[in-house]
């Protein structure tokens, strides 16, 4: 094992084998030969400028419902996303979150309805539907009121919470729920408090080192193109795994179990 930056993988001219080049920064640069190669290089979030959204990202701000939406179930949501992904958020979460603002800071335009349209015909009978409230104002900054760490802030949300008024008989109460608040203030008018946010931001690549060796790139926000068997790309010998592939799972059980799917397959190919 050496800790190291690849900066190229190309394949040899003759026969299976590719070389690698590698930076060990503080050591010389070397090239490395290999006959099969496992990109687990990652993905990397593409968060906007917005105060407030970077410093809390995973702290009460987070992207996956499965992942996090059990903690802050039946607590007053957000959605920050384009107006053409409501529908999509609200379908993920509608079984976890009843009081739901939709912050779609300043995207409601004839180029966003249209994609809308496209994506989820029906979207705003949908959105009306499940009582989600569209706020259409540009978000200034998103300001922390509560952290989960503070106890005594926690148990004044608690209290004086509508979410709280069937007692233990909330079906869907979490087991170990966490308790933030926020302020979104706008460029004009009052700020609206939530407990959480449910976000949607693109995504990208960490690293290039997959493509500019010819594998293919494919979706909305590109996955290296692999053979779900295998962890395969189209490239023969490179492997990709963990949220990097176009698989389709994020989660750190995914990425372990494909990790040790793509180790199998290298292993077997090597067989006599």
């Amino acid at each position: 094992m050496a800790n190291g930056t690849v900066t190229k993988i190309r394949r040899q001219q003759n026969g299976p084998w590719f070389s690698v080049s590698v930076d060990y920064h503080h050591k010389p640069k070397k090239v490395e030969m290999a006959r099969n190669v496992i990109l687990a290089t990652g993905i990397k979030d593409i968060l906007p400028d917005t105060p407030g959204i970077r410093e809390n990202w995973g702290k009460g701000i987070y992207w996956c419902p499965w992942c996090d939406g059990h903690e802050h179930a039946d607590q007053p949501l957000g959605l920050l996303g384009p107006l053409h992904k409501l529908a999509g958020m609200v379908r993920d979460m509608r079984t976890l979150n009843t009081d739901v603002v939709a912050f779609i800071n300043g995207t409601d335009n004839n180029t966003m309805r249209n994609l809308a349209d496209k994506e989820y015909p029906g979207w705003e009978e949908y959105l009306e539907q499940h009582n989600v409230t569209i706020e259409k104002r540009t978000i200034t900054r998103i300001e922390r009121v509560i952290k989960d760490s503070d106890e005594e802030s926690k148990r004044r949300y608690k209290r004086g919470s509508k979410d709280n008024e069937c007692g233990d008989k909330c079906s869907n109460r979490p087991s170990v729920p966490e308790f933030d608040l926020f302020d979104v203030h706008f460029s004009q008018g009052t700020p609206i408090r939530r407990a959480a946010f449910l976000a949607i931001f693109p995504t990208r690549q960490t690293s290039n080192i997959g493509a500019e060796a010819g594998v293919i790139l494919v979706g909305g926000n590109p996955r290296l193109s692999i053979d779900n068997h295998t962890m395969m790309t189209n490239v023969p010998g490179i492997y990709a795994v963990g949220d990097a592939s176009s698989y389709g799972a994020t989660s750190i059980p995914f990425a372990m179990f494909s990790g040790k799917r793509a180790a199998i397959s290298v292993h077997s190919s090597t067989l006599p």
